[in-house]
């Protein structure tokens, strides 16, 4: 008689390193710019902002041109941490399942 449970610890296995991943997406960072370096915004892989910085000249552009390059950059950060993201994923994806991915 086979034991129904014999692959439960597979199932544990790939849980862990589930968590683990999710744990490593999480120290991801993606900087986003704008208005050339006058701005720019780093997030980490949890979409927390970690640093803003404005360059000297953009301080000089007055508060709405400040706000809409700063609003750009993290509109850059988001787009540079979903590009980040997804060749994480897949890069884990074959490490997990390399029959799934073929032999890349």
């Amino acid at each position: 008689m086979s034991n129904p449970f014999g692959n439960l610890s597979d199932i544990f296995k790939l849980k862990n390193q589930l968590e683990d991943i999710q744990k490593d997406m999480g120290r991801l960072q993606a900087t986003g710019y704008a208005g050339g370096d006058m701005a720019s915004v780093t997030l980490d892989g949890n979409n927390n902002c970690i640093e803003v910085r404005l360059s000297d000249e953009a301080m000089t552009l007055g508060r709405q041109a400040v706000e809409t390059l700063v609003a750009a950059a993290i509109n850059d950060a988001n787009s540079a941490m979903n590009e980040k993201r997804s060749e994480y994923q897949q890069e884990m994806g074959r490490k997990l399942m390399p029959n799934l991915y073929g032999s890349n």
